[in-house]
């Protein structure tokens, strides 16, 4: 009786605190201000005229205003305003200064920031660099989910949502800066992030998630790792609170989504799911048999830049499916097709262990159609075209019955 009496007084404690925290970012008014902003002084001999470290104001943490450490940077020559992109990285990663710097080059005005309550240990120079605390830098990306019952307002994911929208309102403020063309780009945890940051600030004018995907508590890494080393009542509070299947729904914006089939973390199930929240006309995806989970060069293959520029340049848009049967794909294209191709496997089990195969596909008889034959063993099947650019363009994965 008494052991009964204390799972009902925990349940009703966890349904108390979900109901009053089931939209942490309900008070939007500071959170769409234009946050305070200090030069990164230990990071001057890193700077320069272009590209220079800062610290801008983020949310409240423990009762103590946190700030965000960020690579700020406006292109060289700027005449009239340019586009710019927020930046959002992986776990283990920081505030990189080599991507900020790519896409400076490619000319854009770009914060990347560290959203994971540091600063980068050497520069932010490579991949390969790591976030390291600074006093009063918030919660960290490490803490994950052994925080899920701490405050919301305690937790990374807050922080890390907070920063994207912080830094889309700082580079709204900057002149050089075209308001109406500013993207987010997010990779891995920073994906997740920047998909519940798409689904509260419409003011961005696409998104790119580079494998991240919500329903983490249906299929994930997580699900099989660090779910099991808390509590349900945790799982279920953290899913409540920041899965990104309770946010991008909201979302009306553009979103290139990027993964691969055998990636470790996000599987093609829950991925599936996380992309359909977003309307068929507002979504492109790209998918590979493999791709390698890391950051750039790994993590932002040659679409990412292309989808990019026909966002903001008006340069041609990669190819579209816009329709698949079982034996069809209609597909829009405003350059010609190099190749297109099946892509399946026949294997079950974990979908990172998989292998697949690729069938060389003909353009069908009909304009802008293709006709496929799937081979009766395959448990997992789908379509990628490329055009003159070897830029993919990819249909629906079909996953067959033979799974269930």
């Amino acid at each position: 009786m008494k052991a009964c009496f204390i799972t009902l007084f925990f349940m009703l404690a966890y349904v108390n605190v979900i109901s009053s925290e089931t939209d942490p970012f309900s008070v939007q008014e500071e959170l769409f201000r234009t946050p305070q902003v200090s030069d990164a002084a230990a990071f001057s001999a890193a700077s320069s005229p272009e590209l220079k470290g800062i610290f801008y104001e983020n949310a409240v943490s423990n009762g103590e205003k946190t700030q965000v450490f960020a690579w700020l940077g406006i292109p060289n020559g700027v005449k009239g305003k340019v586009p710019a992109v927020v930046l959002v990285h992986g776990g283990g990663g920081t505030a990189f200064r080599y991507w900020a710097k790519l896409w400076l080059k490619r000319g854009y005005a770009v914060i990347a920031m560290d959203h994971g309550g540091g600063i980068p240990q050497n520069n932010g120079d490579s991949g390969a660099d790591k976030s390291i605390p600074h006093s009063n830098g918030g919660p960290r990306l490490q803490k994950l989910f052994a925080s899920a019952m701490l405050p919301a307002q305690d937790q990374w994911a807050y922080h890390a949502v907070s920063a994207i929208i912080r830094a889309n309102s700082l580079l709204r403020s900057i002149p050089e800066v075209d308001s109406g063309k500013i993207g987010l780009i997010g990779i891995s945890w920073g994906g997740v992030a920047s998909e519940i940051a798409l689904g509260i600030d419409g003011r961005f004018q696409y998104g790119i998630i580079v494998y991240a995907n919500g329903f983490l508590h249906e299929n994930s890494l997580w699900k099989d790792t660090e779910f099991k080393t808390v509590s349900d009542v945790a799982v279920k509070r953290w899913t409540a609170l920041w899965d990104p299947s309770n946010y991008l729904g909201k979302s009306n914006l553009p979103i290139l989504f990027v993964n691969g089939a055998a990636d470790p973390c996000f599987r093609p199930d829950v991925w599936q799911k996380t992309y359909r929240l977003i309307a068929q006309g507002n979504r492109n995806l790209v998918y590979r048999t493999f791709m390698p989970h890391g950051h750039p060069p790994a993590g932002e293959p040659d679409e990412i830049a292309a989808f990019a520029s026909s966002m903001t340049q008006s340069t041609e848009p990669l190819p579209q499916i816009i329709s698949q049967s079982d034996d069809s794909i209609v597909y829009e294209s405003a350059l010609p097709l190099q190749k297109a191709e099946l892509c399946y496997t026949v294997e079950h089990g974990a979908w990172n262990k998989r292998k697949w195969q690729t069938v060389p596909l003909s353009a069908g008889a009909q304009k802008n159609s293709i006709k496929f034959n799937v081979p009766m063993e395959a448990t997992a099947y789908f379509i990628n075209l490329y055009d003159h650019r070897n830029l993919i363009a990819s249909g629906e994965m079909i996953i067959s019955k033979k799974e269930n």
